[in-house]
């Protein structure tokens, strides 16, 4: 009678409970998601691996030069012992409300219709990053020109009460151009805004580098 093999066929690894861990749970937080641990606000800056940098945030102050960072193991356990809030999106509005201390921009040799104007084009570019980083938003727009277009279509009456709430007065009529309707007021192209979005974000978001002749 042919004996029976105890090899287990298959190649069928047997786990034993007791050695089994537990895997964390990874977590990926927004740039404008506020964690609020132990009563202090935090704002999601990046993550490494399985580690989240975070920035102190205090009232109105970002904490720009320090840093704190916690494990998704870390996270796991501040939920665990309810010690941690998250907030999806909280900084979406706020983040260029926050900006405005760390901007130095020289602007003192400006009129103020080159001001105005600067303000205006900030405006314009900090309701598109909101809309596009803003996770509870019905459209999240794309740095493409379509939805350039579509924004500005969608925007440009919103942002002519801005202007005459913000300065008493409507942006002057738009350039006389053969063979096409004159605008009743002022708003950009999709292509100037895409230009002035690229501009704004690589002078990290600065007023300077909206500034004519800017380089």
């Amino acid at each position: 009678m042919q004996k029976k093999s105890n090899k287990r066929g298959g190649g069928v690894k047997v786990l034993n409970p007791a050695s089994a861990t537990r895997a964390e749970r990874a977590h990926l937080f927004g740039r404008h998601d506020r964690l609020l641990i132990d009563g202090q606000s935090f704002r999601v800056e990046r993550k490494v691996k399985d580690t989240h940098v975070l920035q102190p945030v205090t009232g109105d102050l970002i904490a720009e030069d320090y840093f704190v960072v916690k494990s998704d193991k870390e996270i796991n356990a501040l939920i665990r012992s309810k010690r941690i809030r998250i907030d999806e999106g909280h900084y979406s509005k706020a983040l260029a409300i926050l900006r405005v201390r760390f901007d130095d921009s020289d602007l003192t040799d400006l009129s103020e219709e080159e001001l105005r104007t600067l303000a205006w084009k900030k405006e314009w570019c900090v309701r598109f990053l909101d809309a596009a980083t803003n996770l509870q938003g019905r459209w999240r727009p794309r740095r493409v020109i379509d939805d350039f277009a579509r924004f500005v279509e969608e925007n440009r009456d919103l942002m002519d009460r801005w202007y005459l709430d913000m300065f008493g007065q409507r942006r002057r009529p738009g350039r006389r151009i053969k063979g096409e309707v004159r605008k009743a007021f002022d708003y950009p192209s999709p292509f100037a805004l895409k230009k002035w979005l690229a501009r704004f974000i690589n002078g990290n978001c600065r007023m300077e580098s909206l500034r004519p002749h800017y380089s």
